[in-house]
């Protein structure tokens, strides 16, 4: 119970709280009267204060700009022209510019004696324009300026007249034309959310309004013929007696409050603290007893749970000798408790393998008294090393003083082994990926130098007089080179995949440019296996796409060399065009066929590598089973979709959706060159140990006019560069005695006045070599086999 009526001090609080309620609710009463009268005397003597500013602000802003119009009626020109006529108005605007001011916008009409305007830049309404020719005329405007404010296409303006006055007899008028914005006078004078004032001229009728209905007050400014309107929010006068009452009540509440403490220490020292003191001794008394007794439970459970927690426990003093030990400790370590009290735990737990560096830092966190954990090797009684994970910080007794330090140490042997065992795999998985790396290369290079003598004789042939059967032959074998090429490419695309160095280049171009370079290809290809071939694109084909377009032509080119290898007959359609969507643009490449298709069971089964929807079907069609693999791991690197939908013996519907960026500006148009390059008159150095290879180079070349010599390797290319002027030089990069890199790097640290044009050729497919030969000088890098309509394509770009 809260209250006692036993209690002396509970009667005393009673009786000081009545009184102090009786004396503030009396005082309330009184001060609310008082405060609704002080607030409307304050809200007055603020109202006068802002009257004469915002009336000075008037008069000076209108003072200043009849200042301009006394500088323009007086000026020379502006006489003249409104006695003689304006000869010429470009002549006397230059002029106007030159004195009217520049930081708002003004305009200037003057008029003649008779009202006609001679020179008018602003057009004013018909009711103005009469007032001003009727006060011409009657000279009620010519005796002294006349200020109007008025509204002009929903715009606000001053207008300043003053007569033109020519030997102290008026002559014309001046009409001084002042745009108001939230700049000027019309956004000053709005003052808060609290208060409003604006400006009325009864001439026009023009008023400024102000917001949500409040009532105005008026002031006469008869200099200028307005009036000077104040109004004020309603709640204003409110908040103004809300706070004054609200200073008032708090004050008083805090002269009661200090009464009522006053009245309470003194009451309490002379009348109830003796008996107080009596019942506090009891209540302490029985409050330490209670505390006493919750400490000894809680120390006997922490005890409990340290005993049998699976994580040794050391209590040490603070001089890090050890005072206690728990069960896991002894179990740990196989000392007893009594052989390690008064032990320090560095002297007995730590060996040869313990790291120096960790017992160091432990140190410095017990001289600073912190809390820490660390990693660290200590050894059993049996010298046995094992890892322990150890949490220390220090304790300190109530009064804050250091008791000792604690260790909460687990053994983490095989958590380290583990990772030990884990970092060893990673290695070996880094060294078998980087034999598998060097392979590729190695394959590469050891495939592509010899199918670049195969492709490269065999368009030599083709070049040459064949009877139709020949023909055919040699178009055959040139078609299983580039199937061979084809393979080998996907092999080392899905390696790159797989290693992730598989890299984006954006490039800009256009929906008509990729499907004139895919449509003849595969059009001519289904006409051969009698398949109808229909390629559509909708909207605009000439928008400018930024992606990579080599990624996005080799995801087309595999859906359709997989359309037209499992559509024995019937058709195939591709389309592609831009979708438009409100988060970012798409390019959807559709390719759809009549052939085989694919049971619903295998759908997801196609597009891992080396897969293929039945076991029969790499016999029937072909095929390594990578060009779905390489088309999903593309379209999910440049953040795309891939959906597939098949029935079984219908066909099958690829639906690809790429993420792109649409730009405004226009693709520039470049020339396609399908003519030979004329080498005539040139001279070329080829930098090739392989005999066939030259070979075939040095018939490429030859039937371009080229004058050609050879060099064996890099540096037999780097003396012949320094003894005769060559025009170009085609550089191989696998080469004995000086590779590629390297002589292109040694030709160009020759530094000579006329130096040739450097090709790199290198059967490397690898992006990093090209990157390698062009930093080192290379113009251009050509990737074996080469093909002639690639080679007249680089020589017509560098030459």
């Amino acid at each position: 119970m809260w209250f006692d009526k036993k209690n002396g001090m509970h009667l005393f609080s009673l009786f000081i709280l009545l009184g102090a309620i009786t004396f503030m609710a009396s005082s309330y009463i009184f001060v609310s009267n008082q405060a609704a009268e002080t607030a409307k005397l304050i809200n007055e003597e603020n109202l006068k204060g802002k009257f004469s500013a915002i009336e000075q602000y008037v008069a000076e802003f209108i003072g200043a700009h009849e200042r301009d119009v006394n500088k323009i009626s007086t000026y020379p020109d502006v006489i003249s022209a409104t006695l003689e006529g304006v000869d010429d108005k470009h002549t006397l605007h230059d002029q106007l510019s030159l004195i009217k001011p520049h930081d708002v916008d003004t305009f200037v009409n003057l008029y003649d004696f008779a009202g006609e305007g001679i020179y008018l830049e602003f057009e004013l309404g018909e009711q103005l324009r009469h007032y001003l020719v009727e006060g011409i005329n009657d000279e009620s405007i010519l005796n002294d300026n006349n200020y109007i404010f008025f509204n002009e296409r929903g715009q606000d303006y001053l207008l300043i007249t003053e007569p033109i006055r020519y030997h102290a007899l008026a002559e014309g008028l001046t009409a001084y034309i002042i745009q108001l914005n939230d700049s000027q006078l019309i956004g000053r004078l709005i003052a808060d959310k609290n208060h409003w004032f604006g400006i009325r001229q009864d001439r026009f009728n023009w008023a400024m309004s102000p917001q949500g209905g409040w009532q105005t007050q008026a002031k006469m400014i008869p200099q200028f013929d307005i009036y000077l309107l104040y109004a004020s929010s309603p709640q204003f006068v409110e908040k103004i007696e809300s706070d004054f009452l609200r200073s008032l009540f708090l004050r008083m509440l805090l002269a009661t409050s200090m009464t009522i403490l006053l009245l309470y220490f003194l009451g309490r020292k002379i009348l109830v603290s003796p008996f107080q003191s009596l019942a506090r001794s009891q209540q302490l008394l029985e409050q330490q007893a209670e505390n006493l007794k919750n400490k000894e439970a809680e120390s006997t459970r922490l005890a409990r749970v340290v005993k049998y927690m699976r994580d040794a426990v050391v209590f040490t003093d603070p001089d890090i000798k050890i005072i206690w030990v728990n069960g896991a400790f002894e179990k740990m370590t196989g000392y007893k408790k009594h052989e390690v009290l008064g032990m320090k735990p560095a002297d007995l737990l730590q060996g040869p393998k313990t790291s120096k560096v960790t017992a160091r830092k432990i140190g410095e966190l017990i001289k600073n008294r912190g809390f820490g954990t660390f990693e660290i090797i200590n050894y059993t009684k049996s010298n046995e090393a094992y890892w322990l994970e150890v949490q220390i910080g220090p304790l300190y007794d109530d009064s804050g003083e250091l008791e000792g330090f604690m260790a909460v140490e687990r053994d983490i042997t095989e958590r380290k082994e583990l990772e030990d065992s884990l970092k060893l795999t990673a290695k070996k998985a880094d060294a078998a990926n980087i034999s598998k790396s060097q392979f590729l290369a190695s394959m590469s290079h050891e495939l592509r130098t010899p199918m670049n003598g195969v492709l490269g004789m065999t368009e030599l042939i083709k070049d040459t007089s064949l009877n139709v059967e020949q023909e055919e032959m040699v178009n055959t074998l040139l078609r299983s080179g580039k199937h061979m090429l084809s393979v080998l490419n996907d092999i080392l695309d899905f390696s790159k995949i797989e290693a992730g160095k598989l890299t984006l280049n954006l490039t800009r171009f256009t929906i008509n440019e990729l499907k004139s370079e895919v449509e003849p290809i595969y059009k001519a290809l289904c006409d051969e296996k009698g398949l109808a071939f229909s390629f559509e694109s909708a909207g605009e084909q000439d928008k400018v796409c930024v992606a990579d377009k080599i990624r996005i032509q080799q995801i087309l080119q595999n859906l359709l060399n997989n359309a037209w290898k499992f559509t024995p007959q019937g058709h195939i359609a591709a389309s592609i065009n831009v979708i438009n969507n409100e988060a970012e643009p798409l390019l959807e490449i559709i390719v759809s066929d009549s052939g085989i298709g694919i049971n619903k069971d295998k759908q997801d089964y196609v597009f891992q590598a080396f897969s293929q929807a039945e076991a029969d079907t790499t016999r029937r069609f072909g095929g390594t089973g990578l060009g779905l693999a390489i088309i999903s791991e593309l379209v999910n690197v440049m953040g795309g979709s891939i959906e597939l939908n098949s029935e079984l013996g219908v066909g099958s519907q690829f639906r690809v959706s790429i993420p792109i960026k649409l730009d405004a500006k226009p693709q520039q148009v470049t020339g396609h060159h399908s003519s030979m390059f004329d080498g005539s008159g040139l001279k070329v150095l080829i930098v090739e140990d392989n005999k066939i290879n030259v070979k075939v180079m040095k018939m490429f070349l030859n039937k371009r006019g080229f004058d050609c010599e050879v060099a064996e390797n890099g540096q037999i290319g780097v003396d012949k560069v320094q003894a005769t002027h060559f025009d170009l030089v085609i550089m191989d990069n696998h080469m004995p005695v000086m590779d590629g890199i390297a002589a292109t790097k040694a030709i160009k640290a020759l530094n000579l006045a006329n130096e040739p044009l450097i090709i790199g050729c290198t059967a490397d497919a690898f992006e990093q070599t090209r990157i390698d030969m062009i930093s080192m000088g290379c113009t251009e890098v050509v990737t074996k086999p080469i093909h002639s309509s690639k080679l007249d394509e680089i020589l017509i770009a560098i030459f």
